[in-house]
């Protein structure tokens, strides 16, 4: 397959799917592991992909105001964030000052904080922002 047929289809399931989080693995029904990478590039420079992590990547959409890429997910680069550690499997928990702004404070938390249970080496980040 092309690397072109299988950008497009890569395009089509991002589009369709209801996650905002795609792990390079998603893709391996449609094209090998080197043309879902150049698939992905492409789609990247084109502002529909953000890479958040290796081999973690984003639904993206136009800033109105900069004209950049900016993560399309409604809960910004939390809501990212949560689902990306979600898809790779990793068990984690919102922290004390989340876990109370979830509850109904009116507090609002500065920083994305999460605790992880066991190891994690991986940096998720997406702009200023990271986990």
């Amino acid at each position: 397959m092309t690397t072109g047929k299988a950008k497009e289809r890569i395009l089509e399931r991002v589009l369709n799917s209801g996650h905002e989080v795609f792990l390079r693995s998603d893709f391996s029904d449609i094209a090998n592991y080197q043309q879902a990478g150049r698939a992905l590039n492409s789609l990247m420079s084109e502002g529909r992909l953000i890479r958040i992590s290796k081999g973690v990547y984003a639904k993206a959409r136009k800033n109105r105001i900069t004209g950049k890429p900016m993560l399309s997910a409604a809960g910004g680069f939390i809501a990212v964030a949560e689902e990306a550690l979600d898809r790779l499997g990793i068990k984690w928990s919102h922290s004390k000052a989340m876990a109370t702004y979830k509850d109904g404070s009116s507090q609002v938390p500065v920083n994305c904080e999460v605790v992880i249970e066991g190891k994690f080496q991986r940096i998720i980040s997406a702009g200023n922002s990271r986990l």
